[in-house]
């Protein structure tokens, strides 16, 4: 593990190691080359000034730096999913304790002390932390004490970078897409890394993003309280009492002295005359609006605080050090002791404060006091960059931003709308904002055609859920999407999230080009998910039947790989068109490029667009025809109908034209040959596949009104092959290299009815597709009910 950087101050040096982050310099380079950005260099920041030295392998000497808050590395250091290692050797060998003083216990928990174990040895502070997908700003409080109560603290900051997208532009696009439909989902009470906050719009308050605020501005807001403490400030009032004559003092008006003599003159001697006396007032607005900071705010920490003990208290949910609980603890008790100051207690509580007087904007300590208050009170509106808060992480993001992105293709490019839905997707939990996950929370959306889709954020499928279940473990993937039909036919596709990339290295079939890759692993679950989810008809009574189907039709990864999706292929799409299950690169769309245009073309020609007749073909039909839904069983056949007959019109004069004839065997028909040119799609060859009878029309004579059908072929076998020239006069030389369908017939089978009044019939109509049953009771040749409508072509004679 190679040395990445020391730092020595005149208490202590710190060594730091990790493995080789060189490909990941590179990653980040090639990264931030897509966006035509370069990698800026790292910074390490203090919380206070320090002396130090700063000593790099790269560089190979020591760098002398006095008075500094920061230091600036040439290269970023510090990446997502990276396994660090630092030690702290303390000069001092009175160290008796040292320790890092995270939110989370369990970073905390990951360093430990080690006293000297002999005289030559110095204490050590020792631990490893995995950045894991926190990127951001790692904050390591570090505190020390020595034996004589000497304590001392520093806290060093890390700006931990994403490798697979830009920070700047990448994920702040995807901050704003979630930001629009989930406010505040994306804040988090506790994790390792914390990013700046920008502005956004006032939509109250949230116990977080006021605690983050409220953290960086605390130390002002109690100086500020301080100097209000100590010379409040006071307003001159007069009180009035009612006392005899005797006991008024000091000189008295010429009104009052007119009163007693006309009093002694009438022989009032025992009067009450009203006594006016002025004095300082501490009940005043600028005190009340004092008095509503002081409670407001230590109410919120108290209920911040109960809050974090309450979701602290399990066993198995103790995420947060005792360190952080006690200083938030804290920070209640110092606005306690405020509270309780005399000239605060002679306020009404109810006090009416909302004033915006000169004192409270010009007095020293009282402007402070309002400034930050206002802060405060509207938080989302006047954050700057020193401000920050830990956020979810980066593969919860990219999650919920890939689910919207799903959304947005549905909305606007398949022309969907929304059903409205009084359904509240977030709830606030504790102190965080969380999403409702399942088919409870779903999106909905309608289309004129009929066609409906619910998008759904991580459902859960178990043993017991119905009517998709499992037989054995919980499957629970990121996104789904299930597609109904007009005809109550449902479809699913399953997306999951994989906020990680596999390099060319990594494969054992590497590509000549460095491309973009979801890891194996992956795909393996994609095939997992498509296996496990069964569906299980139930009857009238809800018991299970024993008639089983899979009801998950593709199943994709999504992931951050770079590609110019407008001009380039997608890696996974043959294994897309094959059997279903592949992988989309999605990011922030760009108009260079397409961020999501290879999952919106795969989107359009499933489902198809309602204002585009060509393109709306989304029926069980056309999904029955894609290859992976014709992958059966070894040994087995994949059919959509039962008993599908092709029935068919040679012509007037004989049996056979240009692209489909019989062929006679000893007197009987013993093949029937078709002309590939009627089938013009891939897919097609399903059809053909598919058929397992053939009714064709007989003549005996020119007369075309004694055409007629009263038979049908079951067919033994399906071949594809070339026309014969002896065995078709009409075939001329140039269609020999023409493929044809040699399908070879089993025994003549008479029907109870024959079709006729198929002696006017339209070439188009020269061949059609329906199924033994529904031709059954049928005469009249131009009411056969059809299937796979318009996959057959008639070519121009």
């Amino acid at each position: 593990m190679p040395e990445l950087l020391r730092l020595k101050t005149k208490d202590w040096e710190l060594t730091l190691w990790s493995s080789d982050i060189t490909s990941r310099q590179n990653i980040l380079k090639r990264t931030l080359a897509r966006h035509n950005k370069t990698s800026s260099p790292s910074k390490i920041i203090f919380s206070k000034q320090i002396n130090a030295e700063v000593f790099q392998n790269t560089e190979n000497y020591w760098l002398s730096l006095s008075n500094i808050r920061d230091i600036t590395i040439a290269q970023p250091l510090f990446f997502e999913n990276t396994q660090y290692q630092f030690e702290w050797v303390f000069f001092d060998p009175s160290v008796n304790n040292a320790f890092i003083a995270h939110k989370l216990t369990n970073l905390n928990n990951s360093f430990r002390f080690s006293a000297p174990r002999n005289e030559h040895d110095l204490p050590r502070l020792i631990g490893g932390l995995n950045t894991g997908n926190d990127i951001g700003w790692l904050k390591l409080p570090l505190h020390y004490t020595n034996q004589f109560g000497r304590e001392n603290s520093l806290a060093i900051s890390l700006e931990v970078l994403p490798t697979k997208m830009d920070m700047t532009s990448d994920l702040v696009n995807m901050y704003k897409k979630i930001d629009i439909k989930y406010p505040l989902w994306r804040f988090n009470l506790a994790s390792k890394t914390e990013q700046s906050i920008s502005a956004g719009n006032n939509i109250g308050y949230f116990p977080i993003l006021w605690l983050a605020h409220f953290e960086n501005l605390r130390q002002k807001l109690l100086l500020g309280l301080k100097v209000v403490t100590n010379t409040p400030h006071s307003n001159l009032k007069n009180k009035s009492r009612y006392v005899k004559a005797e006991k008024l003092k000091g000189k008295l008006s010429n009104k009052q002295v007119e009163l007693f003599r006309e009093n002694i003159k009438q022989g009032f001697f025992n009067e009450n005359y009203r006594h006016s006396k002025k004095y300082l007032s501490l009940d005043t607005p600028e005190n009340r609006f004092i008095k509503k900071v002081v409670s407001t705010t230590k109410s919120r920490l108290t209920t911040f605080h109960e809050k974090l003990v309450k979701s602290n208290a399990a066993p198995d949910n103790q995420q947060l050090s005792s360190l952080f609980i006690n200083e938030i603890k804290g920070w209640q008790e110092a606005f306690t002791r405020i509270e309780s100051q005399t000239f605060l207690k002679e306020i009404p509580n109810n006090a009416d404060s909302e004033v915006a007087t000169i004192v409270l904007q010009q007095k020293t300590g009282y402007n402070t006091v309002y400034k930050i208050w206002q802060e405060l009170k509207f938080y989302l509106d006047m954050f700057d960059s020193q401000s920050s808060v830990s956020m979810k992480s980066v593969s919860e993001i990219y999650e919920l931003w890939c689910l919207l992105e799903i959304r947005e293709i549905i909305l606007n490019t398949l022309h969907f709308k929304e059903v409205e839905k009084n359904t509240r997707y977030l709830s606030l939990k504790d102190l965080e904002y969380r999403m409702k996950d399942g088919f409870g929370g779903a999106f909905e959306f309608e289309r004129s055609d009929g066609i409906k889709i619910r998008l759904v954020h991580e459902p859960v499928f178990s043993k017991k859920t119905s009517p998709i279940r499992t037989y054995w473990a919980t499957q629970k993937p990121d996104l789904l999407m299930e597609v109904t039909l007009p005809n109550h036919s449902k479809y699913i596709w399953i997306f999951d999230a994989k906020y990680r990339i596999e390099s060319n290295n990594n494969r054992y079939d590497p590509p000549k080009e460095e491309i973009d890759f979801v890891p194996e692993d992956a795909i393996n679950q994609m095939h997992r998910y498509r296996d496990a989810l069964i569906n299980c008809s139930q009857d009238e009574s809800g018991h299970e039947k024993s008639t089983l189907s899979r009801p998950v039709y593709g199943a994709f990864a999504l992931y951050p790989g770079f590609f110019n999706q407008i001009s380039s292929s997608n890696p996974y799409q043959n294994t897309i068109e094959k059997v279903g299950i592949g992988a989309f690169a999605l990011l922030p769309n760009s108009e260079f490029s397409g961020g999501n245009q290879w999952l919106k073309n795969y989107l359009v020609s499933q489902i198809g667009l309602s204002h585009n007749s060509v393109n709306n073909n989304f029926t069980n039909e056309a999904l029955a025809l894609k290859s992976p839904s014709r992958i059966p069983l070894s040994g087995m056949y994949q059919n959509l109908y039962k008993n599908l007959t092709l029935v068919s019109i040679l012509g007037a004069t004989s049996v056979q034209n240009e692209h489909q004839f019989l062929i006679k065997d000893n007197g009987n028909f013993s093949e029937y040959r078709v002309s590939k040119k009627l089938f013009g799609h891939v897919v097609d060859e399903h059809i053909l596949r598919e058929i397992k009878f053939v009714a064709i029309s007989e003549t005996k004579t020119t007369d075309q009104s004694n055409n007629f059908i009263d038979a049908i072929w079951p067919i033994k076998s399906v071949e594809l092959g070339y026309a014969d020239p002896r065995e078709s006069k009409n075939t001329s030389k140039c269609e020999l290299a023409e493929p044809y369908w040699i399908i070879s017939l089993g025994q003549k089978l008479k029907l109870n009815n024959a079709i006729e009044n198929i002696a006017h019939y339209k070439k188009s109509d020269q061949v059609k597709l329906t199924t033994l049953e529904l031709l059954d009771g049928v005469k009249d040749y131009d009411c056969i009910p059809e299937v796979y409508v318009g996959r057959v072509s008639i070519p121009p004679y």
